[in-house]
């Protein structure tokens, strides 16, 4: 739901002014908002005053839970793009050293950026897996274990590719948090909206005709 906080805040507060007057005014009958489907428990104006700090709150918590969301998601990408520099070089190697060899056949193809988590984790334990293998012929006039030329080792590769699954798991569950705390806020926004239509129809009903406080009740504009 698009809203600016402030905006609504501002529209809000002034249906809170003018319930407040009413009640000055009146103080032997408190007016209460009926029960609808979007108020089950009716409302009151200190109802409406703790809905409107809550959404202040959620506002704020969907910042935080958003910006969670997205580090996470940049971690995800940081974590692949670490992992695809020794996934590349792993083939070339192969290809440079091993061209005729079984273990060529036997090396995946680098996944993309963007391929979905499984075949993105798949290739890249298909290459640990090759990898080992390779370390462990002893037919090979290859240097064993291998070391490529950037540093990297079958078990840094392996250390790499758990970063790679635990940024896997994180970034779903960041996302849906964030969808979460936006939903609720998103809820009780619809709620103080409906509270404020609801107290247009009341207040008519509430003050006596010709009343000078039917002059001045808030519109949502």
């Amino acid at each position: 739901m698009n809203v600016d906080l402030k905006d609504l805040t501002q529209i809000v507060n002034r249906f809170i002014a003018h319930w407040n007057t009413v009640n000055v005014v009146f103080p032997t009958k408190t007016l209460t908002l009926a029960q609808t489907t979007l108020l089950p428990d009716g409302m009151t104006l200190d109802g409406l005053i703790d809905l409107r700090d809550e959404i202040a709150a959620d506002f704020v918590a969907v910042v935080t839970v958003d910006n969670v969301a997205q580090e996470k998601q940049a971690q995800r990408k940081a974590r692949r793009q670490a992992i695809l520099v020794p996934q590349k070089l792993f083939l070339k190697t192969v290809q440079s050293y091993l061209p005729e060899s079984a273990y060529l056949s036997l090396v995946p193809k680098t996944p993309s950026i963007g391929a979905n988590d499984r075949a993105f984790e798949d290739a890249c334990e298909d290459s640990a897996g090759v990898w080992a293998k390779l370390n462990a012929d002893t037919t090979l006039s290859l240097t064993r274990p291998l070391v490529l030329s950037n540093g990297s080792t079958q078990a840094t590769f392996v250390a790499l590719l758990s970063e790679v699954k635990a940024a896997h798991g994180d970034s779903p569950g960041a996302k849906v948090a964030a969808q979460r705390v936006r939903t609720t806020r998103d809820e009780k926004i619809k709620r103080a909206l409906g509270a404020l239509k609801l107290y247009r129809k009341t207040v008519p009903a509430f003050l006596p005709p010709g009343h000078a406080l039917l002059e001045t009740v808030p519109t949502l504009g």
